[in-house]
């Protein structure tokens, strides 16, 4: 049986970060024996020997990325880090 719940790093963007770009790469590491899925915003990303990566789409103004792990026992964890979106105009 396992009880610890899968441990995420997000590795960029720096959290509170602010880009004039309408979308961001969200790069990450999860660790767990047992991780079920990851998903981002709500949308599965793919694990390779513990990395993830995946573009998200930005709204103009603050965005908070939500990032979700699960291991196979049900064990979660969600961390989140927030860029802001500053149309150039």
């Amino acid at each position: 049986m396992d009880s610890i719940a899968p441990v995420i790093t997000i590795l960029s963007p720096t959290n509170g970060e602010t880009t004039h770009k309408k979308s961001v790469k969200l790069d990450g590491e999860v660790v767990d024996a047992n991780l079920d899925f990851i998903r981002v915003n709500g949308r599965d990303a793919k694990v390779r020997n513990g990395s993830f990566s995946t573009n998200v789409s930005l709204e103009n103004g603050e965005n908070i990325i939500m990032i979700w792990a699960k291991d196979t026992f049900g064990n979660e964890t969600w961390e989140q880090v927030k860029v802001i979106y500053q149309n150039k105009n």
